[in-house]
């Protein structure tokens, strides 16, 4: 019988070079096409040709998905809204009568009895913010109660500011139906005890040098690789990569390029309002972290456009669990795609206020990004954050008017237990 070696001698196989299987280990520089480099204003919306993606990836979208959490209307028709019953429809119409004046008295020091129930004469979406004060101070139940009596009433209401309202409205439904299950690892709705609530910088360093030498046959590992650093990067929760877009514009005022991150609502673009959730700017990160955003956002709309965000998401979940069942085998809690949003505020709590972290992570009190989130001890050394992207002044803005009247809600309930 021959040895190893003689059949080796006799029947040579090729030698195999493991190469690294992520080729952009080293970002290229953030390429800037000319035709946005030439705009002098800061866009509000996304390009024509993103915006294009963004809509067929939210039609197909609503066609899968299941109507839960209190979304009552589909952002393609109205079906819903006319197949409620009358007593329904009496039981929204006079929520959202008392609640209207209720704000009418809370806020509006005049008063004219012929308006106190009219939507006349109001700034609808201030009234939307003093409404989302109720959310802290309500069972979620009732606050969908709350939200479906006001949907209902703006719904047609041929009023300035309404179709931004019910924007808004939208988007607070968007934000539950990102933190559900399904949202955390691809698939069927599991606990949550198991999932890190973190993403330690060793082991994200770990995973990546196992992404770059590991042979995967199926699967694009470097996929896996920038979507953990984009996560980590900008706290997106794993769905609403569907439909983003990164833009480019000179800043009229200091002449540097100015880089943006469009989030936009799955559910609601090219439908009322501009279906826009929040706006980060992203142009000081490193190039590496920007190639990470722009490469995510592009396979986002790309795979919601085919039909195959949820595979594709299911399989990059399957990758990191296998990893880290892999690398951290002793260990109870693994990493998932949404430890990336945990990290992202845990580092941002040690560089912005409140107001400003809940602006960034989509959340219209800060009390859901203090409590529910990443824990400020987790954070990375800030020479590992480095450059953190920045939320929107306009948007901190309507965070603090939030919060401001939440603060005067509590006090008033604080006088009323007295």
């Amino acid at each position: 019988m021959k040895t190893n070696d003689e059949k080796q001698k006799l029947y040579p196989r090729p030698a195999i070079e493991i190469m690294p299987t992520d080729e952009v280990a080293e970002a290229p520089i953030f390429p800037v096409p000319d035709e946005t480099t030439r705009n002098t204003r800061p866009p509000s919306m996304p390009s024509k040709f993103a915006l294009a993606q963004m809509v067929n990836a939210r039609e197909a979208f609503a066609a899968e998905v299941e109507d839960r959490h209190g979304r009552y209307y589909q952002a393609t028709n109205s079906s819903e809204a006319t197949s409620i019953t009358n007593d329904t429809s009496a039981q929204y119409d006079r929520r959202a009568k008392l609640l209207l004046k209720k704000y009418r008295k809370e806020i509006i020091a005049v008063i004219d009895k012929s308006e106190i129930d009219s939507f006349e004469n109001v700034d609808i979406v201030d009234f939307i913010v003093w409404l989302m004060s109720f959310k802290l101070v309500l069972k979620a139940a009732s606050w969908r109660q709350y939200r479906r009596s006001v949907y209902y009433a703006l719904t047609g209401l041929p009023a300035e500011g309404a179709e931004a309202a019910l924007s808004m409205l939208d988007n607070d439904i968007a934000a539950v139906e990102g933190r559900s299950g399904s949202d955390t690892d691809g698939g069927e709705r599991k606990t949550s005890a198991n999932k890190a609530k973190f993403f330690k910088i060793a082991d994200r360093d770990m995973i990546f040098e196992h992404l770059r030498f590991n042979v995967v046959r199926k699967n694009d590992p470097s996929v896996l690789r920038h979507w953990l650093m984009a996560g980590i990067a900008v706290g997106l929760r794993p769905l609403e990569w569907r439909t983003t877009s990164v833009e480019t514009f000179i800043d009229s005022e200091t002449g540097k390029t100015k880089i943006w991150l469009f989030v936009m609502n799955a559910k609601t673009t090219n439908m009322r309002g501009n279906g826009l959730m929040r706006t980060i700017d992203i142009s000081e990160l490193s190039d590496e972290y920007i190639y990470a955003i722009s490469r995510i956002s592009d396979l986002g709309r790309e795979w919601s456009t085919k039909g195959t965000y949820k595979e594709n998401q299911k399989a990059n979940e399957t990758m990191l669990r296998a990893l880290c069942t892999k690398v951290f085998p002793r260990r109870n809690r693994s990493y998932c795609l949404y430890s990336c949003r945990h990290q992202f505020i845990a580092n941002m709590k040690t560089i912005y206020s409140p107001e400003e972290v809940a602006a960034l992570a989509g959340h219209s009190v800060t009390e859901t990004a203090i409590e529910n989130y990443g824990k400020k001890v987790s954070s990375w050394p800030l020479e590992a954050i480095g450059n953190p992207p920045s939320p929107l002044k306009s948007e901190v803005s309507i965070v603090r008017k939030t919060v401001k009247y939440y603060q005067e809600r509590a006090a008033i309930l604080g006088n009323n237990k007295q």
